[in-house]
């Protein structure tokens, strides 16, 4: 095995990883389990279009491209999902502060 095709199996598993990371519920407590990923896909997607995937000849410089895309796709994926979070979370903290506002005014109106 040469050393592009284990560079090429590392690729597809940080894409595995990532997706297995974001898909699951656990960085919602632990923040750095999203943050590594998206430091990783900002890295080698900027290092795929910058200079290349090696390995890859410079006539098809096209798959560095797509491949960097990939990864700065998963980078802005991450990122609406992580606001979206942040989103509901605070109307949840709003929806509760709402009922409790709620309890008090009837509260002094018995």
């Amino acid at each position: 095995m040469s050393q592009y095709d284990i560079i090429f199996m590392m690729l597809v598993a940080l894409i595995a990883i990532n997706q297995f990371i974001i898909r699951s519920k656990a960085w919602h407590d632990r923040q750095y389990l999203f943050w590594v990923p998206q430091i990783i896909n900002i890295s080698v997607g900027c290092y795929a279009i910058i200079f290349g995937l090696p390995g890859i000849p410079l006539p098809i410089d096209v798959i560095n491209w797509i491949v960097g895309g990939l990864f700065l796709y998963h980078f802005a994926q991450n990122q609406s999902k992580l606001s979206r979070y942040y989103r509901d979370l605070k109307e949840e903290e709003r929806e509760r502060a709402r009922e409790e506002i709620y309890a008090q005014i009837e509260k002094n109106d018995e």
